[in-house]
């Protein structure tokens, strides 16, 4: 069963900031913003490499690497080291969206969907699933 969710362009985050701010910690994070802003443009490396090797071929500090772990990696569902560069360049040369992100409408819905689907012999009660999709609705 096919199910088209409608998605809303949402603003991006703002921009991450260390805390404290320091100058050169900003330098840092403008450095790695330039680095995933330009992966599209990378050729396709054979073998693929990780995101994590690639980062440390460009001189990423420990603290890039942990925010780009935590900010980039996250998206893809995987850590830093899991991440290939093929993927990154692909998606970068084929997102259409701008410079925004997209979420899924009713995404309490989508959960619900997605349990149903998932749950097929496992015994959850749809209840559990939609009250924990309401709290997560209420918190946005």
């Amino acid at each position: 069963m096919a199910r088209r969710w409608a998605c809303t362009p949402a603003s991006p985050p703002l921009p991450l900031a260390w805390a404290p701010p320091k100058q050169a910690q900003s330098a840092e994070l403008e450095r790695l913003h330039a680095l995933f802003a330009r992966v599209g443009a990378e050729p396709y490396p054979d073998p693929d490499v990780s995101a994590a090797d690639w980062l440390r071929g460009h001189g990423a500090s420990t603290r890039m690497l942990a925010v780009a772990d935590a900010c980039y990696a996250n998206d893809f569902g995987c850590s830093l080291d899991q991440l290939g560069l093929r993927e990154m360049i692909t998606e970068s040369r084929r997102w259409d969206s701008g410079a925004c992100s997209l979420l899924a409408q009713a995404h309490g819905l989508l959960y619900s969907w997605c349990c149903k689907c998932l749950s097929f012999g496992v015994s959850i009660a749809e209840s559990q699933v939609a009250a924990s999709a309401a709290s997560t609705d209420n918190e946005s």
